[in-house]
Parts: structure tokens; C-alpha cells; sequence
């Protein structure tokens, strides 16, 4: 029963007290289920309630996406969940975009998942790169892959260890490509969002 308490004192310090809406009578109703000692349906609740406050978060972390590019048209923005026993394991919103001459690009940002700290820990060991070359993106540390045989490669970029951004492609002309989607990305965007 410590475990209901603590999410929803967790939950409720992550939404203002200010601006009533829907994650807030959730909580409410979740609060006085557990008083009345149904806590089966305070569970439910705070898992409705862990629902409705993704849906906030994507439809922030949506806008992150760059637009296509001249000559390059973007497919809708996908969005997944993580996640289990109503605890977030994070958020994966990604957009293909495709060129008219056959190239395919696709960026994808990994937010709040154990996957992106794993993924830390091979910043910082050369061993454990591979064919993978360390560069800079936008003043972020980034993998660089690319295979020009095969004309795909990607950049995977770990923004304040909370975001794994991916930009990946087939069928390039030029690893240069991925570079030019990196740099549509507003950065200091994702790091002010991180930060909130």
C-alpha cells in the first residue's frame, strides 16, 4: 500500500494544483478509493491516471520532429508506450520521411527509457562502439554508423540522458543526409522540455 501512496504523491507533484483537468479527478478518485480501501479500483485509477499523463507528454514531445525537407515529403508522427503495473518505461514518438529519389530517412526519439542509459555507458567505452564512430551533433555526443556499400547508416544521439534520438536512413546518397535532419532538430527545445 506504500507503493499507491508514494505514485500518487509522486503524480500529483508532477501536475499543478492549479489547472484542474481530467489527470487531476483521477487522482482525486484514486485518493478516496484507497481511503475507502478498494484498492483494487485505486490501482486502476492511478494506471488511468499514469495514461492520461503520457498522453500530455506526447502530444509535447510530438513537436520535436522536424519537418521534411525540399524535396522530401514526411509520413504522420507514430507514437508508443512503454511500460507496465502502470509505471511509465518510456515514450518512442518516430516519423519516416522519404525523398523523391528513393532515399529514406527516419527519426525517432526515445524518451525516459532504461534502453537510453544503457546506451550511455557505450558513449564512454571505445571498446564497446564497434564500427560505431563518436562525433558531435549539435554540441551533443553522438554514434555515427554508415555503411557506404549498403548506403544506410544512422546518428544516435543521448540528449541529457533521458533521449536516445535516432536518425537513421537507407538508400542515401551521402551520409551527409543524416546530418541535415539533425540540424532541423531544435535542440535547446528538447533540452528546456527535458528540464521540465
Amino acid at each position: 500500500m506504500k507503493i499507491i501512496l508514494i505514485l500518487l504523491a509522486l503524480f500529483l507533484n508532477c501536475v499543478s494544483a492549479a489547472s484542474a483537468d481530467d489527470v487531476l479527478d483521477s487522482m482525486e478518485k484514486a485518493k478516496k478509493f484507497y481511503q475507502e480501501g478498494n484498492y483494487s479500483k485505486a490501482v486502476s485509477e492511478l494506471q488511468f491516471s499514469v495514461g492520461l499523463i503520457q498522453e500530455k507528454q506526447v502530444e509535447r514531445y510530438k513537436v520535436i520532429l522536424p519537418d521534411p525537407p525540399p524535396g522530401w515529403t514526411g509520413d504522420k508522427t507514430e507514437i508508443s508506450r512503454a511500460g507496465g503495473l502502470g509505471i511509465p518505461a518510456g515514450i518512442t514518438v518516430s516519423r519516416a520521411y522519404h525523398g523523391n529519389d528513393g532515399q529514406d530517412v527516419t527519426v525517432e526519439a526515445v524518451i525516459d527509457s532504461p534502453m537510453v542509459s544503457g546506451l550511455a555507458m557505450i558513449f564512454g567505452n571505445p571498446v564497446l562502439m564497434g564500427n560505431k564512430r563518436l562525433v558531435v551533433v549539435n554540441g551533443e555526443k553522438a554514434l555515427e554508423e554508415w555503411d557506404q556499400a549498403d548506403a544506410t547508416g544512422s546518428l544516435q544521439i543521448i540528449i541529457q540522458n533521458r533521449m536516445l534520438l535516432t536518425v537513421s536512413g537507407t538508400h542515401l546518397k551521402s551520409k551527409d543526409i543524416l546530418y541535415e535532419f539533425s540540424k532541423r532538430i531544435d535542440f535547446n527545445k528538447i533540452r528546456k522540455m527535458l528540464q521540465e
